[in-house]
């Protein structure tokens, strides 16, 4: 059974209760909905919006395509024409509408029905949506609508006229498992009352009981206060403590300076001051003479450290050595200038006698050879000027001052042009 429940800021409530479910509801131009299209789902759906909203509509809504009622009123104003479709959950689809000068027509799973009149409706309508009007004697009862300000079908008819339901409806004994239910559910309720007393009175003598709880708290409150006002006296009578303490050390140092000033007192005055210009002048003298002596007996000592100073060689053939080395290294530039000219000659330009350019060819060789023998000596000289720098910088090293003069020997300059004795 599908359900429809309609609710509205106020509290006001609208069932609808029909024996299939109700998939989808379109409106359009329908009272207040120009085209709202409601997708429902099972079970139990609950429209909810403030009044006037148009929550009434869908259940009018419903009405007229159930009974074919009045629906002159329905049209939206401005519309020529308006229509209801409903979809069940078993495919079928149910159309009502209407135009502004007509009367209503039906369409069901795509079949028309025209000119029915007023409060009629296709047989195959009811057998869809099985929500007819349920007809006693003379009289019909609403059992699938209940709308708001009106409680349900039955509860304000006559006793007649539910006697007269009940005996022809075929649906009383579903009618019976109602008011059972409601039985049930009234019993349950009262016993949730009696349940909700008995917690009520539980609860309200354990809050009785409770209530010394106030006075506690005040007195706990108090009791606090005094403690920390206990603290704070503590606290300032610790602060006292450490001043007493302070003014006792005070007190004691107070009287030791008394007594020293007494004993002061009772010395006998210094005696008048002598000039000590002379006495300082003496000083004076003695420190000087303190720091020569101290700077004499450092300078001994450091005599004694050193050794005796090494016997002179002769440096003449190192000089000679070098300057030899020079010229050759000057010969050298010379040769590689030369063939470096020479690399820059271009060939003849024509056939030519050739016995100057063989002699000079021969020259060139001959040049060429000297200059590699030149090269190999000069590459010789280089490793001996090596092996003399190395053995001069190491004699350099072991002799840090000239034998000779006592000068610093300078490595660089004793390669260079030798040393000069005597200069700084």
């Amino acid at each position: 059974m599908g359900r429809i429940a309609l609710l509205s800021t106020s509290g006001k409530v609208c069932y609808c209760l029909g024996h299939v479910v109700i998939k989808r509801i379109e409106l359009v131009n329908f009272m207040s909905h120009e085209h709202s299209v409601l997708e429902l789902a099972e079970g139990l759906n609950v429209l909810v919006g403030p009044n006037n909203c148009g929550k009434s509509a869908v259940v009018t809504a419903l009405q007229i395509l159930c009974y074919n009622d009045t629906s002159t009123y329905v049209l939206r104003h401005g519309a020529s024409q308006c229509s209801i479709e409903l979809e069940t959950s078993d495919g079928h689809v149910v159309r009502w509408s209407r135009k502004k000068s007509g009367s209503p027509r039906y369409e069901i799973d795509g079949q028309p029905y025209d000119r029915l009149g007023k409060g009629n409706v296709p047989e195959a309508l009811h057998e869809i949506l099985q929500m007819p009007r349920v007809r006693c004697d003379k009289d019909e009862f609403d059992v699938h609508f209940g709308l708001q300000r009106q409680p349900v079908f039955l509860l304000n008819d006559p006793p007649r006229a539910a006697a007269d339901f009940f005996a022809s409806s075929s649906d009383a004994s579903r009618l019976v498992e109602m008011q059972s239910l409601h039985k049930h559910n009234v019993r349950d309720a009262n016993v949730e009352k009696k349940r909700a007393q008995r917690e009520l009175a539980e609860t309200t003598a354990t809050l009785k009981s409770l209530e010394p709880l106030d006075q506690v708290l005040d007195e706990l409150k108090l009791r606090e206060s005094e403690w920390n006002r206990i603290q704070q006296a503590d606290a300032e009578m610790e602060s006292l403590r450490i001043q007493l303490n302070a003014l006792g050390q005070t007190t004691r140092q107070l009287a030791g300076l008394s007594d020293r000033q007494e004993k002061l007192r009772q010395l006998d005055p210094p005696p008048a001051f002598c000039d000590t210009g002379p006495l300082a002048d003496t000083l004076k003298q003695i420190t000087q003479q303190q720091k020569l002596l101290d700077s004499a007996t450092q300078s001994t000592r450091l005599l004694e450290t050193l050794q005796e100073p090494p016997h002179v060689r002769d440096v003449e053939p190192l000089q000679q050595h070098l300057a030899t080395r020079r010229q050759l290294q000057r010969l050298l530039e010379s040769r590689r200038e030369s063939n470096a000219v020479l690399q820059r000659l271009t060939e003849p330009p024509g056939p030519a006698d050739t016995s100057p350019l063989a002699n000079m060819i021969e020259k060139l060789r001959s040049q060429t050879k000297l200059q590699t023998k030149l090269a190999a000596k000069l590459d010789s000289l280089a490793a001996e000027g090596q092996v003399v720098q190395q053995a001069a910088r190491r004699w350099a090293a072991d002799n840090p001052h000239c034998p000779v003069c006592g000068s610093l020997v300078e490595p660089d300059g004793l390669l260079e042009g030798g040393h000069n004795h005597g200069a700084a």
